[in-house]
């Protein structure tokens, strides 16, 4: 699930919630993902997933409420 999006001229931070569970373990995931993607021309260029919602924020220039 996207729980959030910030826009920064072509920089985008998608913050994802995944949680699923293995059909056949029963293993639970529950995780959330913070990419910094960058869109020119209607096309992703650059994708680099950070550790946490702070640092994908700073790499785009937006400071972290």
């Amino acid at each position: 699930m996207i729980e959030e999006l910030v826009e920064r001229g072509d920089d985008v931070v998608v913050a994802i919630h995944l949680t699923a569970r293995g059909r056949g373990s029963g293993a639970e995931v529950d995780v959330r993902l913070y990419p910094h993607v960058r869109v020119q021309d209607g096309m992703i260029v650059y994708v680099f997933e950070y550790d946490n919602r702070a640092e994908a924020l700073r790499a785009i220039g937006v400071e972290s409420a």
